[in-house]
């Protein structure tokens, strides 16, 4: 209010206007302050976006889920924000209508507030489409890097199942089997199991599963 005094007592010429003069003052100040509020929302959004893009800038469960917890705090102020701002035309809308009280000398005074309330709402919805398509990545994210674990099971899996499958069979109480008579049995099986797995790591590798 000081600077609305300020400015008040700075264009006295202007407050013969009257009444419609001085709301003009105390509604441009308010209009600047959303300016001000939208340029915070808009660093703190290239800040998440940054962290979004950033590999190594959540490494953990922790980081990750405080991450999602930013982006929707910061996503609900900005919906909040606008829902608070948008009156405001309707009110700017209706004093410009009233000739009456708001004459010809101030309606481009008018103009500018309703164009900064404009502006603050067209910005502000920039930054709500910016939010909800890095909430669309961050859910892209989350769904690409549980593929990678399960890739990564998979891959251990298969590895793991073939030397438990040989183990299995030459496992089963038959008397008649006829690698069971072999000297060199056991070795031959041992090898066919570390061969067999050895051969699906480097497969796995050369595809990027591990």
């Amino acid at each position: 209010m000081s600077e609305v005094l300020a400015r008040w007592d700075r264009q006295p010429e202007l407050c013969a206007e009257g009444t419609a003069f001085l709301l003009y003052v105390l509604l441009d100040e308010v209009t600047d302050g959303y300016l001000d509020i939208v340029g915070r929302f808009e660093e703190r959004a290239d800040e998440l976006e940054d962290h979004v893009f950033d590999d190594q800038a959540a490494t953990g469960d922790d980081d990750r889920r405080e991450l999602q917890q930013d982006l929707f705090r910061l996503k609900r102020d900005v919906v909040l924000f606008r829902r608070q701002v948008m009156p405001l035309r309707r009110v700017l809308g209706f004093c410009q209508e009233q000739p009456s009280f708001v004459h010809a000398a101030l309606l481009p005074y008018y103009r500018d507030v309703a164009d900064h309330v404009v502006r603050s709402v067209e910005l502000a919805d920039n930054i709500r489409d910016l939010l909800t398509s890095l909430l669309e990545v961050r859910v892209a994210q989350i769904a690409n890097h549980l593929n990678e674990i399960m890739k990564k099971l998979t891959s251990w899996a298969a590895i793991i199942l073939i030397p438990t499958l040989i183990a299995g069979i030459y496992g089963m109480n038959f008397r008649h089997m006829p690698e069971l008579s072999w000297a060199v049995g056991y070795p031959v099986a041992i090898g066919m199991m570390v061969g067999a797995s050895g051969l699906l790591y480097l497969v796995f590798k050369r595809r990027e599963w591990l």
